[in-house]
């Protein structure tokens, strides 16, 4: 069952990846994507679950396919100039994450404080962030463990 949640959120954003990429203007196809993200909560449950189990064989395929969408649409959102030039994918999976964190007792409170700290997010990462980015970027190493197989028959 838990395989099956998260992998209907990976599908759901490899979904959201693949409209964002058929849209005419990169950057509003970039900030869509994350919006639609953070919308559906499918990052929320999906960080949270993955990483707990042995992934399926579909699911690590799915899991590349999800990472380089989001490459191409942060490409796209490069390209166009758009992109500050020192941010990479895998910050997204930072800006996800911090909004998935976002959680108080009030359902409807908790998406307007989501989407509150996504619009500053998206702002900060436009081209003219204004500071240099302090420290080293993500890697994709940072969150690629969540869809490895385990050597452990323990999950």
């Amino acid at each position: 069952m838990l395989r099956k949640l998260c992998h209907d959120g990976l599908r759901r954003y490899i979904a959201e990846a693949e409209a964002a990429l058929e849209q005419p203007d990169a950057w509003t196809a970039f900030a869509g994507f994350l919006d639609r993200v953070v919308e559906a909560d499918v990052h929320s449950l999906t960080v949270h679950l993955a990483g707990t189990f042995t992934p399926t064989p579909e699911m690590f395929e799915d899991s590349q396919r999800a990472a380089r969408l989001a490459r191409a649409v942060v490409d796209r959102a490069r390209e166009a100039g758009r992109l500050r030039p020192d941010a990479v994918v895998e910050d997204l999976g930072l800006v996800l994450e911090s909004c998935a964190a976002i959680r108080v007792p009030d359902v409807e409170r908790t998406r307007e404080l989501r989407r509150r700290v996504l619009a500053m997010m998206v702002e900060s990462l436009g081209h003219d962030g204004g500071v240099e980015l302090p420290g080293p970027p993500p890697h994709s190493g940072d969150f690629a463990w969540r869809w490895q197989p385990r050597t452990s028959a323990a999950d």
